[in-house]
């Protein structure tokens, strides 16, 4: 999850190293793409709570969402 993280954040590691970025920088965009994502997901269950109150109580409803998410 990590990895990914970083991925889609926009920190240049280059410049981390080279020390023309702040750590305290980094962490602060890596927090706020984590959150970012962690609020759309809840978003995401919210919705389909409000569809179907039941949803989540199907041993696959986790997966079905996914991959309805991205078919």
């Amino acid at each position: 999850m990590f990895i990914a993280l970083i991925a889609k954040t926009d920190i240049d590691l280059i410049g981390l190293e080279k020390g023309e970025l702040e750590e305290d920088e980094a962490v602060k965009s890596l927090i706020k793409t984590m959150e970012s994502y962690t609020n759309g997901g809840l978003i995401l269950i919210k919705e389909k709570l409000e569809e179907n109150p039941n949803y989540f109580l199907q041993p696959t409803s986790f997966l079905n969402m996914i991959l309805y998410i991205n078919p």
